[in-house]
């Protein structure tokens, strides 16, 4: 029966421990997906910022801009409102205009040359640098079709193009329409913008190296790039493709270009009245250095996390084996100990004197034959079978043990159900508290019946062999006497004897 009780847990045991490991795995599930979120939303965070970052600087490129833009279109209406006063186009319109366009130039050291092209396409004056090109004929270029087929156009805004001095020399033009006091098409002023030294100039504000500013046309045509980087310039890039036409004012976006596959973060901004935007470009890899960094801190921890968790899995699990082991050797032990019980038909009661819970060994309930499903097992339960005789004596012991504080051990007899006498020895131990007041009693309980049958049997035995002696000591002495008679009785007087 006690077998049968260890079993359930043995099992609650194993249950336990898999119950610890399941809870193990699950925070270890929960915790991964919280480093995993985290890496996530910081990785955003990062990412925002640094969106907000690149969006605050197309607000200073843009101011930037507009003022280079605005000073070089001063210099090209002054041209346009001289132009209109004379009617015509020519060396003298160039040389009046020459000591102011002079004057400006140190606000504009982007601008390589400003020329004038008249209305057959023909340029017929420059500034000394670009002297050379006077007669050149430049109908084919975009910005003399632009003005000669819409009067009313404001400045045009040109593609790249190389110098016809130095072909390493990339340039765009930024050109007005000429016309006279009525209004006809006189021609074009066109400023030729150096496109590597309007980089440069971009790049004196900027101090991070992993950070680039792109001014393009709305056909995503690139007019100048920082760091520089000759071969883009002049470039339709496809990730502006979505901005031909009409762009929005401003707006941010993460895109893998389609030239060198690197992912970049890009802020936009469209200029008010200018048919160009202006662009803020950086690295992913650089944006998200910071959160790069914390990566191998928090996979440092999330392993950390997860040795723990095996630690403790495996402890768990080394401990529900151990404990299943003790659990065992404690069912082994208890079935020996009641085994022995059995043998020795001795039994152990348990008296909690303060809660007052009484504990029976198996063997208490067979030395009483008392079923234990209808019995509550108390003292009063194993002492009301005691022999009636018996009772004051059991009583005088249990109070002598109690008043000197000492075990006692009494000797008596149990009514069985059946009229049945069962002798059994009684063994008492107390515990005592500071106060010396008991707590705890132990009581063994032994059936001597067979041991006192044998005292019986043997007191009987000694009788009969004490009777028998006694009546052959009777028997001897009877004949020593009448030997005796027989020898103190005359020689030759027969004696006679008795019938």
């Amino acid at each position: 029966m006690n077998s049968g009780m260890q079993r359930p847990r043995l099992r609650l045991v194993r249950t336990a421990s898999g119950t610890v490991v399941l809870v193990c795995c699950l925070f270890f599930a929960i915790f991964t997906s919280l480093v995993g979120y985290w890496l996530v939303q910081t990785r955003q965070f990062y990412l925002d910022q640094a969106m907000g970052t690149m969006e605050g600087l197309t607000s200073t490129y843009k101011a930037y801009t507009e003022k280079a833009v605005n000073e070089i279109d001063f210099s090209l209406q002054l041209v346009q409102g001289y132009a209109r006063q004379q009617g015509a186009l020519g060396p003298r319109l160039m040389q009046a205009v020459a000591p102011v366009l002079e004057l400006r130039r140190k606000h504009t050291p982007y601008v390589s040359n400003l020329i004038i092209v008249d209305a057959r396409g023909v340029v017929v004056s420059a500034t000394a640098a670009a002297t050379t090109t006077i007669g050149t004929d430049v109908t084919d270029r975009e910005f003399f079709a632009a003005h000669r087929a819409r009067p009313d156009a404001g400045y045009h805004v040109g593609p790249v193009i190389s110098s016809r001095l130095n072909p390493d020399e990339l340039r765009f033009t930024i050109s007005r329409r000429l016309g006279g006091a009525r209004g006809e098409f006189l021609g074009a002023v066109v400023a030729l913008v150096n496109a590597q030294l309007l980089g440069q100039d971009y790049a004196l504000h900027l101090d991070d190296s992993s950070v680039s500013v792109t001014l393009m046309r709305l056909d995503g045509m690139v007019l100048s790039r920082t760091p520089y980087l000759k071969e883009q310039i002049g470039q339709i890039l496809p990730s502006f493709a979505r901005y031909k036409g009409d762009p929005p004012q401003r707006s941010s976006f993460v895109i893998k270009s389609q030239i060198d596959q690197v992912t970049r973060l890009i802020a936009q901004r469209r200029f008010d009245g200018m048919p160009m935007l202006i662009a803020v470009t950086q690295l992913q890899e650089a944006a998200l250095t910071r959160w790069s960094a914390s990566v191998p801190v928090a996979v440092g921890i999330w392993g950390l996390v997860l040795l723990t968790t095996v630690a403790a899995g495996a402890l768990v699990l080394h401990q529900g084996r151990r404990r299943e082991e003790v659990q065992l050797e404690l069912r082994h032990s208890v079935e020996a100990l009641n085994e022995a019980q059995r043998i020795a038909k001795v039994g152990h009661m348990d008296h909690d004197l303060g809660s007052g819970q009484v504990r029976w060994s198996d063997q208490i309930y067979q030395l009483l034959e008392v079923d234990r499903k209808r019995v509550i097992p108390s003292v009063e339960a194993c002492h009301e079978q005691v022999h009636p005789q018996d009772r004051q004596m059991l009583a005088h012991a249990c109070g002598q043990s109690s008043a000197l504080q000492q075990p006692y051990e009494v000797t008596y007899r149990l009514c069985m159900p059946d009229g049945r006498i069962k002798w059994v020895n009684e063994s008492c131990t107390f515990e005592y508290d500071r106060a010396s007041r008991p707590v705890r009693a132990v009581i063994t309980l032994q059936d001597i019946s067979v041991r006192k049958q044998a005292e019986e049997a043997l007191v009987r035995l000694n009788s009969e062999l004490e009777e028998r002696v006694t009546q052959r000591t009777q028997l001897l002495q009877k004949a020593r006497d009448e030997a005796e008679r027989a020898n103190r009785a005359p020689i030759g007087i027969p004696v006679r004897h008795e019938p």
